[in-house]
């Protein structure tokens, strides 16, 4: 791996480039590295953030992003998890709740209507919607789908989204 794109990657993942575990050639032989990506994941292997979302049914949700390097890839694995909780702190099962065959069939439908309209190359051309793949957040009053980075779309940052309003 050149040195550029060593610093390149060390860069993105907010780390310092160490040039001491680089050692140069001195036959015109590209820099060896010390395995810096390999110590970047020992050093900082997961990133966690957390944020609450309070509905109107007085249902808490808790959705987690959890980037995790893995050793050989520039770019984290990307988790998304969302957990449910009535106000008893018991857990809730959204899909049960509110995903049957009539509203799988709707909402796969519609959100696959939006990626296949979308002119502003957002989406994927050949996008296919899974509900299996999103995860359901309730915010308010609106039912909340997010997919993971690259199921839909090529946008490595940022997830996509679809919101559905369930009272007025």
């Amino acid at each position: 791996m050149k040195l550029n794109k060593v610093k390149k990657t060390l860069l993105g993942l907010g780390l310092v480039l160490s040039f001491a575990s680089c050692s140069a050639a001195t036959n015109g032989e590209q820099v060896k590295n010390e395995n810096v990506q390999t110590k970047a994941v020992k050093e900082n292997p997961v990133k966690e953030s957390v944020a609450k979302f309070e509905s109107v049914f007085g249902i808490t949700t808790e959705f987690k992003i959890i980037e995790k390097l893995t050793e050989g890839m520039a770019n984290p694995e990307v988790k998304i998890e969302a957990k449910s909780y009535n106000q008893d702190g018991k857990l809730v099962d959204l899909r049960k709740a509110f995903v049957n065959e009539e509203t799988k069939k709707f909402f796969t439908e519609d959100i696959q209507k939006i990626v296949k309209q979308d002119k502003t190359g957002k989406y994927f051309n050949d996008a296919k919607v899974n509900l299996d793949d999103a995860v359901m957040i309730l915010n308010g009053k609106n039912l909340i789908f997010v997919f993971p980075q690259y199921v839909l779309g090529p946008h490595s940052s940022g997830l996509l989204e679809f919101s559905y309003q369930l009272v007025k």
